[in-house]
């Protein structure tokens, strides 16, 4: 009767420790640098995601780097379609998540770059020169401090 109180206790004892454990474990894990560079990335591929591009396109992995300054999200696409109606589908899209257009710029390249801002995040959509044939275009996304 004894030996089988014994085990009992040890069984108990063992769940309770295996319990505080994992609490343990909970309460530490969420502040490591890792969980929070995941935590991060994860954010950013779900605005970017959410970011619908239009119909005729094709592309459109996401793909996260992390350089020194900070994590950029980027997803890349090929079209047909001319800059313009490209450039007018993002303007609305990004309108509709949020984001204030903010500028426009084009280099002597001829590649246009709209940049978008909403607090907390910038996003820049670079378009190319309107001769090449794929059109070839990136989506950028970055967390961004400053006010927008």
């Amino acid at each position: 009767m004894e030996a089988t109180l014994k085990q009992r206790r040890i069984g108990a004892l063992s769940i309770i420790a295996a319990l505080a454990l994992v609490c343990a474990f909970w309460l530490i894990a969420p502040r490591t640098p890792l969980y929070k560079n995941y935590k991060q990335d994860n954010k950013l591929k779900d605005i970017l995601g959410g970011i619908k591009p239009p119909a005729a396109v094709s592309g459109g992995g996401i793909t996260i780097l992390r350089p020194s300054s900070g994590p950029i999200a980027m997803a890349f696409y090929f079209t047909k379609l001319e800059s313009e109606p490209v450039k007018s589908h993002y303007q609305n899209e990004f309108a509709r998540h949020g984001f204030v257009y903010k500028s426009e710029t084009t280099s002597k390249d001829f590649r246009t770059s709209l940049t978008f801002c909403t607090p907390g995040y910038v996003a820049i959509l670079n378009l190319p020169k309107n001769d090449e044939d794929p059109r070839f275009y990136a989506v950028i996304l970055s967390p961004d401090g400053a006010a927008c």
